[in-house]
């Protein structure tokens, strides 16, 4: 038998960098409810994300903390997605 879930989508916007990582977190709080989300977005000014356990740096252009871990991507061209979900919608690891 195969399970549907329902996702938030949400439209593709455009917003700074501080403005993504807040509805990135929001997301994930409302995932440990058990409402996940998929975003799809892009970023209004080139913008340095790191992760959640990086250090900030001085750095000519803004930077961010995602969420989540791994290392620094730089943002200001790309399509960026992020999802929040609980591990058992998506599969054993």
């Amino acid at each position: 038998m195969e399970i549907k879930r329902d996702y938030d989508l949400a439209y593709l916007e455009s917003l700074k960098g501080e403005e993504n990582m807040k509805r990135d977190w929001e997301n994930l709080l409302l995932a440990q409810e058990g409402r996940g989300s998929f975003r799809l977005y892009t970023w209004k000014e080139k913008t340095l994300s790191i992760g959640y356990s990086q250090a900030f740096l001085d750095f000519p252009i803004k930077m961010v903390k995602r969420p989540t871990g791994g290392g620094a991507l730089l943002h200001g061209w790309d399509v960026s997605f992020s999802y929040a979900g609980l591990r058992e919608e998506w599969g054993k690891a």
